[in-house]
């Protein structure tokens, strides 16, 4: 009984800061094809989580990856390749709070991503969008996890409620290359590190357990989409 009130709490206190920070939207989509659906895991906040990866059309497909804040896929990613910089950690062009890491000393104090640059909002249209931190604390804490294999391939499936999702380990691109791919599975948010304006948060997990840390912005990651329901 009591690691279930504790279990109750904990859920409790992440859908209220979810409510608070999280920018909901309550658009349509954009008429695009769409390869998966829509699942409700009956978490507090009543955030709905896709059933595919962005660019997949499986549960198990990896999917595309991209770097923090850019919309097109590309085939290497570098601070020199990535959009929102002139080439360094230290001289972001968007997204930064801090004269310390902006080019030319300009701020912009932005600590989540416009729509313009989410590109699950891009791809499936108004409403939908990458998962910020906090979305990723609640499915950690909210759900049950097991590490699995679906159609030969590894990954994490969350359970709440009857339902759930699975996210395949398909790891993160570096440079020019896909790399832990089966031994780790790497998703970003849409969230910003306000304390270090290079880094972005994202979720991440592998056989041991799941985590949600931060990164540098221009590593290439998946995007499983959310819906945030308007109550």
């Amino acid at each position: 009984m009591g690691i279930i009130m504790v279990r109750k709490g904990l859920c409790a206190v992440v859908a209220a800061v979810v409510s608070v920070l999280v920018l909901a939207s309550c658009g349509g989509g954009n008429g695009e094809k769409k390869a998966g659906e829509w699942v409700d895991l009956g978490l507090p906040s009543g955030t709905l989580w896709y059933s595919v990866n962005l660019g997949a059309g499986a549960p198990e497909e990896y999917g595309d990856c991209y770097a923090w804040g850019e919309t097109e896929e590309k085939d290497e990613c570098t601070w020199e390749t990535y959009r929102w910089c002139n080439g360094a950690h230290e001289l972001l062009t968007k997204y930064c709070n801090s004269v310390t890491f902006a080019a030319d000393s300009v701020t912009d104090q932005l600590e989540e991503l416009e729509p313009a640059d989410d590109v699950a909002t891009v791809v499936l249209g108004e409403g939908a969008s990458i998962p910020t931190r906090y979305d990723w604390e609640e499915l950690k804490s909210c759900t049950r996890s097991k590490w699995t294999t679906v159609n030969g391939v590894k990954g994490r499936k969350f359970s709440a409620h009857g339902k759930s999702i699975f996210l395949p380990a398909g790891g993160c691109q570096l440079g020019g290359e896909r790399q832990g791919a089966e031994t780790r599975g790497d998703y970003w948010s849409s969230s910003l590190n306000p304390y270090d304006p290079g880094n972005a948060w994202y979720f991440y997990f592998d056989e041991g357990g799941k985590y949600v840390s931060y990164y540098y912005r221009y590593y290439g990651r998946s995007i499983r989409p959310v819906r945030h329901v308007c109550q």
